[in-house]
């Protein structure tokens, strides 16, 4: 749950767990960890709004706030996982977080816990709460194949229900694979925790409507909520393609090394990169990213360190993602933690196009 794993409720606990499940990269806390019965870092469904660039982004959806609607830009295949997005959301407020995640989740679907776990053998041990999670695409893209794509924008989580009081804030990412039915599904989901801005707010607000039976645009029409996942069709579409890609796309992320790609420089980042850390919300190149986050640049220092564990590639061989641990340090800065990298070709050029950090507890 990514969604919820990633909120570090600033306003109650400096540093809660969660990550109960990896969509939208919802930060959790302690209050969260213990809520939904699972001990992992913190992470929201991310708050990015998105920019559509040229480059590496070209060909997303980019949504913004407008009154008490959201626009939805012209690639309908990004608008698709928009509205996957909204469903998914009103099924989990009907069902629970435990029973609304395993709906949508892969069969083999990671989330960070605080390290990478299948959703499936972990969620089904866990207790039914009264959680209360909100959450709204700010932003997507699809893979030209139709069967890769990834979401991300704010979240919202009240621990003891949608009266609480208690409140943790921040963004999620949620990567989506087309099993063998053409369903969607998701493939991992992370996030951070921060407090809102004041364009994430909007969108929440908006979603908020939505959920509440509000009037929203045609275009944003509810879809129908799928089944769980069955044995037969528990991979994705392209899971029989030659894995030689993945192999690729694997050595490129191990050849970044350090613990990020912020400092690169290299070809290795997007110009426009998203950068999700917690404790502020997503930045937009490497430089706004120091601007936001002093200290961020331990991340790419020497002595840092990243390593892919896994990923996957769009039949299109045209968007991918790469997870994995990463580590920082020593002294004050030293933290160890789980990564999610997106990557988009363009011209023949492989970038990465969104980067998640997600730092795991403390040892005692």
């Amino acid at each position: 749950m990514g969604r919820l794993m990633g909120w570090l409720m600033r306003r109650v606990t400096p540093l809660l767990v969660g990550t109960l499940l990896g969509l939208k990269a919802m930060a959790a806390s302690s209050a969260i960890a213990a809520s939904l019965a699972i001990a992992a870092p913190v992470t929201t469904r991310e708050a990015a709004q998105g920019e559509t660039t040229g480059g590496a982004m070209r060909g997303a959806v980019r949504l913004a706030a407008r009154g008490a609607y959201i626009e939805i830009a012209a690639d309908p295949r990004a608008a698709e996982l928009v509205l996957m997005e909204r469903e998914f959301c009103a099924t989990v407020r009907r069902h629970g977080m435990r029973d609304g995640f395993l709906r949508y989740m892969a069969e083999d679907g990671i989330l960070f816990r605080p390290g990478p776990v299948v959703a499936h053998e972990v969620l089904p041990q866990r207790p039914r709460t009264p959680a209360w999670l909100l959450w709204a695409a700010g932003f997507a893209d699809v893979a030209a194949s139709g069967d890769l794509g990834y979401t991300t924008g704010p979240s919202e989580f009240r621990p003891g229900g949608e009266a609480d009081t208690t409140v943790g804030y921040g963004s999620f990412v949620t990567v989506w694979e087309r099993d063998r039915d053409g369903a969607w599904r998701i493939a991992i989901d992370c996030g951070t925790g921060h407090d809102l801005s004041a364009d994430e707010a909007a969108v929440l607000a908006t979603a908020m409507r939505a959920q509440s039976g509000g009037r929203v645009p045609a275009a944003e029409a509810a879809v129908e909520a799928p089944a769980p996942p069955t044995a037969h069709d528990s991979r994705p579409a392209n899971a029989t393609r030659d894995p030689r890609p993945v192999e690729a796309l694997l050595a490129l992320d191990r050849a970044i090394g350090r613990a990020s790609v912020a400092a690169e420089s290299g070809t290795s980042a997007d110009r426009n990169c998203r950068y999700l850390r917690n404790g502020a919300s997503p930045a937009i190149g490497s430089v706004a990213l120091r601007e936001a986050m002093p200290g961020a640049e331990a991340a790419s220092a020497p002595g840092s360190e990243s390593v892919p564990q896994a990923g996957g590639v769009s039949s299109a061989f045209d968007l991918g993602y790469v997870y994995g641990g990463y580590a920082m340090g020593p002294g004050v800065q030293e933290e160890r933690g789980s990564y999610l990298r997106i990557w988009k070709r363009s011209e023949e050029q492989w970038a990465v196009v969104l980067e998640v950090l997600c730092p795991h507890p403390p040892a005692p």
